[in-house]
């Protein structure tokens, strides 16, 4: 069951994950994210680690075999709105304790994915985006989550 979350951004909710994902000391993060992710993920007393991991599963499963690190996430971004697919993102998950997608650049969708094969989907209504709602953004989690509000 995938649970719906909304927040005022998609950093909000990206906040509230690694916040209850406290058994996750080192993330993998995309060098084409948005600049806000690593700056989260500093402030979050958490290890970074950036590559370019262009647009392939083969390129992310070669660089994280040469440097396997315990407890790691990896936050995979749908580049110009191509989503990964389910083969991909299941080929990366044994290598990893969580996987996020980060669709802020792809079309939203508003009702519960059937099935989600990431521990977590956002996406972004904010300024710039898909669709510009100026604010917002929607997530779906594996687990239940909690938002603060701000």
């Amino acid at each position: 069951m995938n649970h719906p979350i909304l927040a005022n951004r998609a950093l909000g909710i990206l906040s509230a994950y690694i916040d209850q994902r406290t058994d996750i000391t080192t993330w993998f993060i995309p060098s084409n994210v948005c600049f806000s992710l690593p700056f989260l993920v500093i402030s979050k007393n958490k290890h970074l680690e950036m590559f370019d991991f262009g647009f392939s599963s083969e390129i992310i499963l070669k660089k994280i075999k040469e440097q396997k690190q315990p407890n790691t996430g990896i936050v995979l971004v749908n580049h110009f709105g191509v989503s990964w697919t389910q083969e991909e993102v299941q080929s990366l998950s044994p290598y990893f304790n969580s996987v996020i997608i980060d669709a802020c650049l792809s079309p939203p969708e508003t009702h519960l994915p059937k099935s989600c094969h990431s521990d977590l989907l956002i996406f972004s209504t904010g300024k710039g985006k898909f669709v510009d709602l100026g604010y917002g953004a929607i997530g779906y989690c594996k687990v239940p989550l909690t938002i603060q509000p701000s």
